[in-house]
This record gives structure tokens, C-alpha cells and sequence, in this order.
């Protein structure tokens, strides 16, 4: 029989530090773990007090015990990765100094900062597109089902509310998503636009019909030689047929071989400023047009519109501060007003695994990509990527960056948004002279940051 001096109480853990839901740590963080009574200190291990990755592999830490506060402390034995959720396990196993057992185990979920870097975020700003973007309508709110936004715009991280929300949500703001990966020689920046809803003409009634969900974007690829715009490489999602949309700036030298794809081209001289691309939107089923070009590209009918000019009516808008459709100002093309600039890595990448109803997505996958490149940040760990936001709805055009395919007959979801250095290389014809590197020195998923 254990001698414990008739306690019999098992112990309890009566705070953890940080307060798992104060949101956000800091890379280099510690964890405080107070117990309700003494313990016994040999229990307090690896085997009792765990920090679990998102892959479920085990953290190293250094563990101690302070007798005087009963608090343990747990201090991983390297930063965490940025922009990544940890699971600290105090279990069974840890005990009192009476030697009694805590009942079951609890479990308490982190999320990693991410922060930009100064040079990230500036050259997001510099090369961010003027965005013309087509309203059907300007009455009431229905603006807003045709202006990007956060996909937590409500306040909430649940996406299967958005919808609904689009209208009751006291404040609607523009925002667009961003993400930098670099190699030596190239500049991938991209561009994601979230909208509560895709509006499809019904072929019964003949009216809009509003589904849950929609994401178009596209990559701007700069050469950082030259510190030109080289071409710019437009989404339409579909659910397994996604639909590119290339634009190639005279003289680059760049070219897509064959008469298949969708492609057209802009003029240096007209990027405002000299960076700022005229990305064209069109209402409800938006697409990574361009504003000065107006012919549809066989053989599929997109992009279609006046050039320099809407089909109804719309709105530019700058990159700024998030500003909705009540903060515009009369321009040249228009009503104007800004939209803020936002950290892919801060929603889509730190809450990947947010799954099912209750969260953001509705399920992971494994990355698998072609051509024997990097599948994670080093041999033995695979990314786990987001499908698409989660939706009740039947039909739903919530495809995450993460999932956008090459095209259609391809089988590696992802790569797109991963591994652009390789990516990109498949389809287009690179002019001699040109140097273009497939090593990163800057790529958060790979977990690469050599940049000078």
C-alpha cells in the first residue's frame, strides 16, 4: 500500500501560463504549469508534461519544478516555428507528494506568432495591385458580397456563418491577403482575394444566386535583378479545375508556348507609380482579370468587360487602410476607397488545422508534390495543408490557395502556392539571359529563411 499520510486528493493544475486563450505566443515562449498541492518532483518529466507539433511529433523541453509555488516549468529547447499550433499534455502521470495520480490529463492549445518583416510587408505594399472591382450593386449592403474581405471579417474563426454574416456584421471592411516567398533571383508575391459569396446566374430562374464562399488571386512574379514586374499569373478557383489567367509584360521576354492558354499582355508603362498593377474583378463569379484588357480568352468566356471600364458599375480600390463602401471618395473611374493589406500566414497558414463546423476548414490534406521538390520542411515531415473554408451549403466556392492546381490534369494541390520557383517553370518559356533559381532563400512553408 502507498504511504501517504492519509491524502488521498488527487492533484489538479489550477492555471497554465500562458492563458491558452489570450491567443497568440511568442516563438521563444515558456510554460508555467501550477499544480493544486505539492508534487512530487521525480514525475514531473518528458513523460508527464508533453509539447506536441502539428504533426503530433514531440517537442524537446527542459523541465523543472519550483517546491515553494508547486509550478512547473516547461521551456522548449529551441524557438517554436512561427505561425503554428502546439498542444501542451500534462498527464497521468504526474503525481503528489503523497503519490497520488492526476485523473486523466489535460490538454491546452497555443498558436505561434507570425510577424512580418519590414521588407516583407513593404514590398507587398509596393508591388500591391490597384484593384477595380465590379459591384452589382450599391444598395444596401449588397455591396459587400462583391468587396474582398478577411475571412474573419464577424469576429469569429468560423467560416460556415460567413454568408449570413456578410450582411449582419456590424463593420465590412476591404482587406487583401498576402504572401512573399523569394529566391535569389525572383520575387513571388501573391495576391488572395476572400468573398463571403460567388453569385451564379441559376440556368431554372434565371436569377443570381448567391453560394457561400469565393477566392480568386494571383502570383506577381518581380525580378529582383531588374525589379520589374515580370508577368502576373491569375486564378479562377474551381473545385478541381482551376482556370489561369496570365498576363505578361511586353519586352520581359516571357511567353507561354501554344495558343491553349489564357493569356494577354500589359505595358510597363502602364503600372501606376510603376508598380501598381490594374488587376479587373468581375462581380460574382470573380476572376484575376486585367483592367485594360478586354477580350475573352477561348475557350472559356472570363474576363470579359469594356476595357478600361466596368460591365455595371464598381469601385477602385487602393491598398491602405481597410475602408468599406461608405468610406469612398468620387475618382477619375469612380467611387474609391482602400482596402488593408493582411499576412497570409496570419489566418490561412497559423489556423490550418482548424477543422469542421466549429472552425475554418473542412479538412486537411497531405502535400504531394510533382517533380521530386521539397514535400516539407526537411525529409521526415509532410505538410498537412486546408481543402476549402467549410461551407453547409451543397455548393461552395471556399477553395483554399492551398488546393489551387497547376491545371486541371495535375495531382499536386499546393504546389502552386508552395514551390512557385518550380512551379512556374513548367508552363512558361523564360527568355535567355534571364537567371531564375529554384532554391529559396525565403519560403515560410518550406521553413527556409537565408535570405541576405
Amino acid at each position: 500500500q502507498t504511504e501517504n499520510n492519509g491524502d488521498t486528493t488527487p492533484p489538479t493544475v489550477t492555471s497554465v501560463t500562458p492563458d491558452p486563450s489570450a491567443g497568440v505566443v511568442a516563438q521563444d515562449v515558456a510554460f508555467e504549469i501550477a499544480f493544486s498541492e505539492p508534487m512530487d518532483p521525480i514525475s514531473i518529466s518528458e513523460f508527464s508534461i508533453l509539447l506536441e507539433d502539428i504533426q503530433g511529433a514531440q517537442v524537446p523541453m527542459a523541465l523543472s519544478y519550483d517546491e515553494q509555488t508547486q509550478v512547473a516549468t516547461a521551456t522548449p529547447a529551441a524557438p517554436l516555428a512561427a505561425a503554428s499550433r502546439y498542444e501542451l499534455v500534462v498527464n497521468a502521470f504526474v503525481r503528489d507528494a503523497a503519490r497520488n495520480f492526476m485523473v486523466g490529463e489535460r490538454t491546452y492549445t497555443y498558436y505561434t506568432a507570425y510577424e512580418e518583416t519590414a521588407e516583407t510587408a513593404a514590398l507587398a505594399l509596393k508591388w500591391a495591385p490597384l484593384i477595380y472591382q465590379e459591384l452589382h450593386s450599391v444598395g444596401g449592403l449588397d455591396w459587400r458580397y462583391d468587396v474582398p474581405t478577411r475571412a474573419d471579417f464577424d469576429g469569429d474563426i468560423v467560416a460556415s456563418n460567413n454568408k449570413t454574416n456578410a450582411l449582419l456584421a456590424p463593420s465590412y471592411k476591404a482587406s487583401v491577403y498576402y504572401h512573399v516567398t523569394k529566391t535569389s533571383t525572383q520575387t513571388f508575391i501573391y495576391y488572395v482575394l476572400y468573398y463571403p459569396t460567388r453569385a451564379l446566374v441559376s440556368s431554372d430562374s434565371g436569377n443570381r444566386v448567391q453560394y457561400e464562399h469565393d477566392l480568386t488571386g494571383a502570383v506577381f512574379v518581380v525580378d529582383n535583378a531588374s525589379d520589374e514586374l515580370l508577368f502576373v499569373e491569375g486564378v479562377r478557383t474551381e473545385d478541381g479545375q482551376d482556370i489561369l489567367i496570365s498576363y505578361l509584360r511586353e519586352g520581359s521576354g516571357v511567353d507561354i508556348p501554344g495558343s491553349e492558354r489564357i493569356k494577354g499582355r500589359f505595358k510597363a508603362s502602364e503600372l501606376e507609380g510603376g508598380t501598381r498593377y490594374r488587376m479587373y474583378v468581375p462581380s460574382g463569379r470573380h476572376e484575376a482579370c486585367y483592367w485594360q484588357d478586354d477580350q475573352p480568352r477561348p475557350p472559356l468566356d472570363i474576363c470579359r468587360h469594356p476595357r478600361g471600364g466596368y460591365s455595371d458599375q464598381g469601385a477602385l480600390l487602393k491598398p491602405g487602410q481597410a475602408q468599406g463602401y461608405a468610406d469612398a471618395v468620387q475618382g477619375a473611374d469612380g467611387p474609391e476607397f482602400e482596402y488593408g493589406l493582411e499576412p497570409l500566414a496570419q489566418i490561412f497558414w497559423l489556423r490550418r488545422d482548424s477543422y469542421g463546423a466549429q472552425g475554418l476548414f473542412e479538412r486537411g490534406f497531405t502535400y504531394r508534390p510533382d517533380g521530386d521538390r521539397p514535400a516539407g520542411p526537411d525529409e521526415d515531415t509532410r505538410l498537412v495543408l486546408p481543402n476549402r473554408l467549410y461551407s453547409t451549403d451543397q455548393d461552395s466556392f471556399g477553395s483554399s490557395p492551398f488546393q489551387w492546381l497547376v491545371q486541371g490534369t495535375d495531382n499536386n494541390p499546393g504546389q502552386w502556392m508552395i514551390d512557385p520557383a518550380w512551379t512556374l517553370t513548367r508552363r512558361y518559356s523564360l527568355p535567355q539571359g534571364l537567371s531564375w533559381s529554384q532554391d529559396y532563400c525565403d519560403n515560410l512553408f518550406l521553413s527556409v529563411t537565408a535570405c541576405p
